[in-house]
């Protein structure tokens, strides 16, 4: 067990205590029998609360004016359910093999589903989300994120056909329930949702790269709202919340209620500090230090953003208000301008 409907509204609730109002919640793994099944996701998985806790904590968060999305990866199939056959419905390569997803040699691996029939899937339990009122969907996979020819000839489909679909499929979601979300979304989908979850902050590792610039960052700033990594998974945690500055990024944390920690052993769950209670205190710091940042410049782009020094970088938001980070053991200095070290200004 990770997280009970009971214990999310404990977890929302002491989140909220600390002084932050505006929160978006993604609650993952809420399907008939959990995280790692893939297929038939409703009804809710009755050991966490069932249908009718799920309803009560969103009707909770509602209270305190909270939206809930219910994530969901409709492009692979563990189970055979919504009526799914591999060898009729799975996503097929130009040799005719149905395409696998395995996270891991231990685990079993996964059916990926043809898009025009998982476009059918989510068409039907759209009806289910809104009968627990949703806020809506955020798609952890597939959806918005991944595109590849279907050379099934029962459902054949081009790369460009593929788009269109997980366009409608984002389309219909958002006429339904309201919104629709997408992990790390490719640039097809973003007049279709209203936030990007886990943007990709790293750069392709092509030899002739010899400076990163977050390109997407730029694009999309003032325009939809963006987090990075979640920000207790963070490889390097204090030049990763720098970076995260630096991009312009909200905080972002991945949580779970009691005994979070036995989810290091879980079949497909690779996440090792979960426990909300670890967290708090880091969750109202990093919110207070994001919020000193970027407050003032939610609805504004990015005009300028350039390497003052090594290690140090500049972001600048419309004419009038730059954000100095500096990576180095060593404080900044420039005029009467000083940065301490592993630290960022405003100016």
């Amino acid at each position: 067990k990770g997280t009970t409907t009971k214990e999310a509204e404990q977890i929302v609730q002491r989140v909220y205590d600390l002084g932050i109002r505006n929160i978006n919640v993604h609650y993952s793994g809420w399907q008939q029998d959990g995280y790692s099944s893939h297929g038939g996701y409703f009804p809710v998985d009755g050991r966490i609360g069932g249908n009718s806790g799920m309803k009560q904590f969103i009707d909770f968060a509602h209270r305190l004016d909270i939206p809930v999305y219910l994530t969901a990866n409709y492009a692979i199939n563990t189970n055979g359910k919504d009526g799914f056959w591999w060898r009729r419905d799975g996503l097929r390569n130009l040799a005719g093999t149905v395409l696998e997803w395995q996270q891991n040699e231990q685990q079993e691996p996964a059916k990926y589903v043809s898009p025009r029939f998982y476009e059918k899937v989510i068409r039907k339990d759209l009806e289910a989300y809104r009968n627990l009122n949703a806020d809506g969907i955020y798609f952890e996979g597939g959806v918005g994120q991944q595109v590849s020819t279907d050379f099934n000839t029962r459902y054949a489909a081009s790369r460009s056909e593929v788009v269109e679909t997980q366009r409608r499929i984002l389309q219909q979601a958002r006429q339904t329930l309201g919104a629709s979300r997408v992990q790390n979304a490719n640039f097809y989908a973003l007049d279709q949702i209203d936030y990007v979850y886990r943007l990709t902050t790293d750069y392709s590792y092509d030899v002739f790269v010899s400076e990163a610039i977050p390109f997407a960052q730029i694009v999309l700033h003032g325009l939809i709202p963006y987090s990075l990594e979640w920000s207790n998974l963070r490889d390097e945690p204090e030049p990763e919340f720098l970076r995260s500055i630096e991009y312009g990024a909200n905080p972002a944390y991945v949580l779970a209620g009691d005994r979070a920690d036995d989810m290091r052993r879980a079949y497909s769950v690779w996440y090792y500090s979960l426990n909300y209670q670890d967290w708090l205190e880091q969750i109202g710091e990093e919110y207070r230090r994001a919020n000193e940042a970027l407050k003032d410049v939610q609805d504004r782009f990015i005009t300028a953003h350039r390497t003052l020094a090594p290690g140090v970088k500049e972001t600048v938001y419309g004419d009038d208000y730059r954000i100095i980070v500096n990576y180095n053991d060593t404080p900044y200095r420039q005029g009467d301008l000083v940065v301490a070290a592993r630290d960022f200004a405003v100016v």
